[in-house]
C-alpha cells in the first residue's frame, strides 16, 4: 500500500474551495486554475515538500509536488473548462 499523505489532498481541496468560483469566462477560470496550483504548491513547500521538480534534462517536464522522501509524486489538474479538478 502506498503511504499517501492526505494532508496533500486536504490542502488541494482547501485552496480550490477558497479560489474557485462559478464563471463562464474560460480565461478567468484558467487564471484561477493556475493560481490554485501555485498556492497548493506553496502551502506544501512550507511543510518540506519539493515543488516543480524537473524530471528530465530534455524538455521542461516537471512534477507538481514531490514528497520529502522523494517516494511519492503528486500532480494537480485543474481545468478552466471543466467544473471539477482531478488529483492523481
Amino acid at each position: 500500500m502506498y503511504d499517501i499523505d492526505f494532508e496533500v489532498l486536504s490542502k488541494a481541496s482547501k485552496v480550490y474551495l477558497k479560489i474557485w468560483g462559478d464563471s463562464v469566462d474560460v480565461s478567468a477560470q484558467t487564471k484561477k486554475a493556475q493560481r490554485v496550483t501555485k498556492e497548493w504548491q506553496a502551502s506544501l513547500a512550507s511543510l518540506g515538500y519539493r515543488t516543480e521538480v524537473k524530471i528530465s534534462d530534455i524538455g521542461n517536464e516537471k512534477i507538481d509536488v514531490l514528497s520529502a522522501s522523494g517516494n511519492i509524486a503528486y500532480e494537480l489538474k485543474v481545468s478552466g473548462k471543466k467544473y471539477r479538478s482531478r488529483t492523481f
